[in-house]
């Protein structure tokens, strides 16, 4: 019977048709550009049997299924997978998949022969997968298979194709009209990468920092799930939490440490050292805060807009709630370099030279940084800086500048040379004889939070531009996009070293002009969406940087959301961990950050068009005991919302962000957290610290004693209600951090 059957389907063959060529389309949906995947370096696929092919099948003969021709597509052979990295720019991926014509003599009366399964999978920075299109193709079928797939939010593509019916002779698979719908901004085009390229065996931080006598954690997440982790040869103060799969404990000595990570899957362990650096002089040991020319201003940058700026940060109170870095961004340079090859700024932009400017903000008590680009061309087609690394760097420190913003536009691609242009620079600036905060402007791209910290960059944007928007358009970054973008990044942040999702648009209200392109809302935001960015970028623990005209006054509103001081302690948080993402329910998604003290802060974000339920179960975030009674501090409110055990739910609004930031309650009276709440009396004289908090006798109390720019000083943990010691400080302006009952205050105090 199988006989006849089989006989019975070879007769039916396919109709005749007039044959076509096959051609990609000239534009893709909305204006996008047209990438083929046989323009990509395909020899990094793999393939069963010859060698892939452009425009090609295996065998070297034009592209041919059911009888049409292609113009473009890969030939090759089952078993077989392209990978291809997105890099955040592709919104589609288009093809048409089958077994070339070429075999049909020789596999068509096999039924062993010329079939072959095929798979196109998405898989995204945590992990997760999911299958866009499957199937199985015979040279015996009437018609090939086509997919259309969505690609936006995902990072790799792969397309599989595995043998079947246990042959694989003659499975001569093609790939045929295929091709990316890509969108240009300043963006990098999709890549095809090896196998080893994306073979890591821990997916998180490997260079980490801390703090001496301050709480350090490293949390370790292996690139196989379900590998068993294990840490030897933690310096003394360290330990490791099993159950929390992380590193932590306070180390007292200044130093450099290693220490070692075990991932065992399979009967094979798998080794990687970590160096710890422990510094009372890190160049970035909480997230900075301050404000980037480009949005608004573009290329009208200018020594009269800096000045008009840096008095803004004075008289409408920023410098105060913490923005101290005025960030010129590009076109500020002259139209040509000295014929020493020195950097120019634009005569007529700044008269009196870069550095009458650097020392006008200087004066201010901020501090000054500049733009610059790792190619010859700037994305606005100034000059660069590459092959001009030494000489820049050291034309930066004797102008003052604080901080460099590096960008990557008119550079190439690929990962290995990224990391050579800017460790190039990020030498040039450790030998520039100032310190300069190094800015990592790479879009994301390259996964710069896997090796930025090994150029000397501190911190290393994530994404494309954000837009002053909630949801990008092709292309764009809206506040979805970001989310998108940052969520799965948690284990690769701490201290100097931040991931940033880029300026914040809050304030812009729609007036900006680079803001508010590639949007598929607004530009600009309400209210409600202004305050989830804030939100969100100060539990990511990514730099606070505002970019709305600040040359204008600030709108009430605005100014009572970027100085919210309870969110902005959260940013500024010692412990420097990004909030961890719990997973999302709905459109309710959950966040919970590690604080210094043992405090714990949780977010819910609602990305949904109506008002929604938020239930964080203390179960599932390991953060936090179930068993455990903690008391709860509204930090939008800046109200106590009472204790919780086991669960907290809240209700939120359509694009809106609840707050909370947990304390454990063991052993606190009542009459001790009420007082806990009060602002405590702080006083730094003659070397000597004190602080009172009347009434708050046996509540736990975490004193940090910190410079302008995040660096700890002392330390110190009690319970009594006045607390005094003596310090060895020199001269200057510090905060002082007393944390206490899930409730954060700081007071500024000058020596």
């Amino acid at each position: 019977m199988k006989h006849f059957l089989f006989a019975l389907f070879a007769l039916v063959l396919p109709v005749a048709v007039a044959a076509q060529t096959v051609v990609p389309p000239t534009t893709g949906r909305n204006g996008a550009e047209i990438i083929p995947l046989s323009s990509l370096e395909i020899g990094k696929a793999t393939t069963g049997w010859g060698s892939n092919r452009a425009n090609t099948s295996t065998d070297g003969n034009p592209l041919s299924l059911k009888g049409n021709t292609y113009a473009t597509g890969v030939g090759t052979h089952a078993s077989g997978r392209i990978i291809v990295k997105l890099n955040g720019a592709v919104t589609h991926f288009v093809a048409t998949v089958g077994i070339d014509d070429e075999v049909r003599t020789e596999a068509y009366d096999n039924a062993d022969y010329g079939v072959c399964n095929y798979r196109a999978v998405l898989r995204a920075e945590n992990g997760n997968e999911s299958v866009a299109a499957e199937g199985t193709i015979s040279i015996r079928d009437t018609e090939a298979a086509t997919m259309d797939i969505d690609c936006r939010g995902w990072k790799f593509l792969f397309l599989e194709t595995h043998a079947a019916r246990g042959g694989d002779s003659y499975d001569h698979v093609d790939w045929a009209n295929a091709y990316f719908e890509y969108v240009e901004q300043n963006s990098t085009p999709p890549v095809v990468v090896s196998e080893d390229e994306i073979a890591s065996r821990f997916a998180c931080a490997t260079t980490v920092f801390a703090q001496p006598g301050v709480r350090f954690m490293h949390r370790i997440r292996a690139a196989n799930p379900a590998a068993q982790i294990a840490v030897s040869g933690l310096p003394d103060g360290l330990v490791w939490n099993q159950r929390r799969q992380l590193v932590e404990g306070v180390v007292a000595q200044e130093g450099q440490y290693t220490y070692t990570l075990h991932a065992t899957a399979d009967g094979e362990t798998t080794t990687q050292d970590v160096s710890l650096t422990v510094s009372a002089s890190l160049t970035q040991p909480t997230p900075f805060m301050g404000w980037l020319s480009w949005n608004v201003i573009e290329g009208n940058i200018s020594e009269q807009t800096i000045r008009t700026v840096a008095d803004a940060f004075e008289s409408q109170g920023l410098r105060d709630a913490g923005y101290n870095y005025l960030v010129i961004d590009d076109l500020w340079h002259a139209p040509a370099r000295a014929a020493d090859g020195k950097p120019l700024p634009h005569p007529d932009k700044f008269p009196n030279g870069m550095k009458v400017a650097a020392d006008y903000v200087h004066g201010k008590g901020l501090k000054f940084g500049i733009y610059s680009d790792a190619a010859t061309r700037t994305c606005a087609n100034a000059f660069g800086s590459y092959g001009y690394e030494e000489i820049d760097a050291r034309q930066y420190a004797e102008w003052g500048v604080d901080l460099l913003k590096y960008d990557y536009c008119h550079a190439p691609g690929d990962q290995q040379t990224a990391a050579t242009r800017y460790k190039a620079m990020g030498d040039a600036l450790k030998a520039s004889g100032r310190d300069i905060l190094f800015y990592m402007c790479e879009w994301g791209v390259r996964e710069p939070w896997k090796w930025g910290a090994e150029t000397g960059a501190t911190t290393w944007r994530c994404t494309y531009d954000t837009r002053d928007c909630w949801i990008g358009a092709t292309g764009g970054i809206g506040i979805v996009q970001s989310i998108d973008g940052m969520k799965d990044l948690w284990a690769y942040s701490g201290v100097n070293r931040f991931n940033d999702a880029d300026m914040m648009c809050v304030g812009i209200h729609g007036k900006g002009r680079s803001s508010s392109d590639l949007c598929a809302t607004g530009p600009g935001m309400t209210q409600t969406e202004y305050r989830t960015q804030f939100a969100l970028w100060c539990m990511w623990s990514s730099p606070l940087t505002l970019s709305f005209d600040l040359r204008q006054p600030i709108a009430p509103d605005d100014l009572a959301l970027i100085t919210h001081d309870e969110l902005i302690a959260l940013n500024q948080d010692r412990l420097g961990q990004q909030a961890e993402f719990i997973g999302q329910t709905g459109d309710i998604q959950l966040y919970a950050k590690d604080l210094e003290n043992g405090d714990v802060a949780l977010l819910a974000v609602n990305l949904g068009n109506a008002t929604a339920r938020a239930t964080f179960d203390f179960a599932a975030i390991a953060a936090l005991d179930p068993t455990r009674e903690y008391l709860v501090r509204n930090v939008w409110q800046r109200t106590d919302a009472g204790r919780a055990t086991g669960s907290l739910v809240a209700d939120v609004e359509s694009h809106a962000t609840v707050v909370y930031r947990l304390a454990a309650a063991h052993n606190l009276s009542a009459q001790a957290a009420k007082a806990a709440q009060e602002q405590p009396r702080v006083s730094l004289r003659k070397g000597k610290l004190r602080v009172e908090l009347p009434g708050s006798k046996g509540a736990q109390k975490r004193i940090l004693v910190s410079d302008a720019f995040g660096h700890v000083r002392a330390a110190a943990t009690t319970s009594a209600a006045t607390f005094a010691t003596k310090v060895d400080l020199p001269k200057g302006d510090y905060v002082v951090n007393v944390v206490c009952g899930a409730r954060s205050h700081s007071a500024k105090v000058k020596l």
